[in-house]
């Protein structure tokens, strides 16, 4: 079990809405998706920091040689308050299972918020870095709530969180489903997954969403799904 406590420089209670998710996540470099280890949400409404948590994980899912982190982020109304500036190491290599975790107010625009035009929206993959997708495979993202994503990576299924401020998103962590697929369908889920994580901000062309991540010349070109 990993636990500790949540808690923020800023001098104010939390709205009577407000909720804290915790997460420990696999942070191992070179994985495609970091994995959701374990989650808890806890209600924070009116209270002040520290708010203590408890995180039950299976050790069965924990790797000596892995890194683990936690991630918090304090959320009202569909909009994420605060969130953790950096990655906080927790389990293995001599990292502790009791932890303080500090969150800082989200700044600028709000954060979180799926907007209008994509609120209750699904796309499918059509077009990756250049390259067409084959008709005949199936990747998909979907904007099903505030602050939440989810789709099928043309394999597995994932979901998870959605940040978006202005024209600026940042999806993670995205929780993988496990399923073995044959070569070609883990190399696109590879390269779609990446994308969605290194993504840092989006447009929308038509009945097109062009999503641009670091390191790529182009984009993601998704067209939009009939309900």
């Amino acid at each position: 079990m990993v636990s500790g406590a949540v808690t923020y420089d800023e001098d104010v209670s939390l709205p009577p809405d407000a909720a804290v998710d915790v997460w420990i996540i696999d942070v191992t470099p070179g994985i495609v998706a970091a994995a959701i280890v374990a989650e808890t949400t806890i209600e924070a409404g009116n209270v002040r920091p520290p708010i203590p948590f408890k995180l039950r994980y299976d050790p069965g899912r924990v790797f000596p040689d892995h890194d683990y982190a936690i991630k918090a982020v304090i959320r009202s109304a569909g909009e994420t308050l605060f969130e953790m500036p950096n990655d906080f190491r927790v389990i293995t290599k001599g990292h502790p299972t009791r932890v303080e975790v500090w969150v800082k107010k989200v700044g600028g625009a709000v954060a979180g918020t799926v907007p209008a035009d994509l609120a209750g929206t699904s796309w499918r993959v059509e077009d990756m870095g250049g390259e067409k997708v084959p008709a005949d495979t199936e990747g998909t993202l979907e904007f099903p709530q505030a602050n939440r994503v989810s789709g099928r990576a043309f394999c597995n299924r994932f979901s998870g969180q959605a940040e978006i401020a202005g024209l600026s998103i940042r999806f993670g962590p995205l929780a993988v489903t496990k399923m073995a697929c044959g070569q070609s369908a883990n190399e696109r889920e590879s390269r779609f997954l990446q994308a969605l994580q290194k993504a840092e901000r989006y447009s929308l062309d038509g009945q097109d969403l062009l999503i641009y991540s670091s390191g790529s010349d182009r984009p993601l070109r998704l067209v939009r799904r009939q309900p």
